[in-house]
């Protein structure tokens, strides 16, 4: 149980990463 939530945790760490890294490249294509 404690495997899977450690697996969830990682997938939403990565899901809010992806997010900020398009909101990033989204500012630089228009300033």
């Amino acid at each position: 149980m404690t495997h899977m939530k450690a697996g969830r945790a990682k997938i939403i760490v990565a899901l809010v990463n992806t997010d900020r890294i398009m909101q990033e490249i989204e500012e630089i294509w228009n300033p």
